[in-house]
């Protein structure tokens, strides 16, 4: 976990906080439940990391990103991946969600398909 990375994007007016593993290999996004923050993640990133560049981000409201008063709903949330997505200039990347993070991961897939490599869902509600 030492040499991975930490920073901060500006998406969707707010600022978001990630965690990445690095490296020029296919990148796989970790979205993370409504308890959690990105980091939750690291285990999975760690088995994951020697064949993808990981992407743990705090979702608003969560860990380390922006706190606002709004925009918790799925639609808000997918648009903030997005955001992620765009600004980190990932390309075609695995996307898996749970709970929480999955339904942002299929309102993002059902937006814009040309995005996931595959969209996976983990535990996501009704």
């Amino acid at each position: 976990m030492s040499s991975w990375q930490s920073g901060e994007i500006q998406a969707n007016g707010i600022r978001l906080h990630y965690t990445r593993t690095g490296g020029g290999k296919t990148p796989f996004v970790l979205v993370h439940g409504v308890m959690d923050d990105g980091l939750c993640w690291a285990p999975v990133a760690q088995v994951l990391a020697p064949d993808y560049d990981v992407i743990m981000v705090d979702a608003r409201g969560h860990g380390r990103s922006s706190k606002p008063k709004g925009g918790y709903d799925p639609l808000t949330q997918a648009y903030d991946l997005f955001g992620v997505i765009q600004a980190l200039e990932l390309k075609r990347p695995v996307l898996l969600g749970h709970s929480m993070g999955a339904i942002t991961v299929l309102v993002l897939a059902g937006l814009h398909p040309e995005i996931p490599r595959v969209a996976l869902l983990e535990d996501p509600p009704h």
